[in-house]
C-alpha cells in the first residue's frame, strides 16, 4: 500500500511516517534501528544522543555495504556456475 501512515517508536520517541510499500518492513526497520540505538547507548552510557545516533548509522551502513558485497560475490558465483552448466550442456 503506497503512503500508508505508520506510527513507530524509536529510542522512546514516537514518529509518524508515511511508508512507500510494505508497512511491516518499515516497522521492522524501525524496530531494528531502535534495538541498535539501545545497544550502542548501553555501551556508551555517557554519550550524547546525537553521537549514539551517528554511530548507529555508521554501523548499520557498514553492515549494508558488507551485505551488498556478499550479494555481489554470490551473483558472480551464480553467473560462473550458470556459464559452466551452459558450457557442459553444449558439449
Amino acid at each position: 500500500m503506497a503512503n500508508e501512515p505508520l506510527t513507530v517508536q524509536i529510542a522512546g520517541r514516537t514518529y509518524h511516517l508515511q511508508a512507500d510499500g510494505a508497512g511491516d518492513d518499515v516497522r521492522a526497520a524501525a524496530a531494528m534501528v531502535d534495538s541498535r540505538l539501545r545497544e550502542i547507548g548501553r555501551q556508551l552510557p555517557d554519550a550524547i544522543p546525537e553521537k549514539i545516533a551517528v554511530l548507529t548509522l555508521v554501523h548499520m551502513a557498514d553492515e549494508l555495504l558488507q551485505a551488498n558485497k556478499q550479494l555481489e560475490r554470490f551473483e558472480s558465483f551464480i553467473e560462473a556456475q550458470t556459464s559452466q552448466i551452459e558450457a557442459a550442456l553444449q558439449e
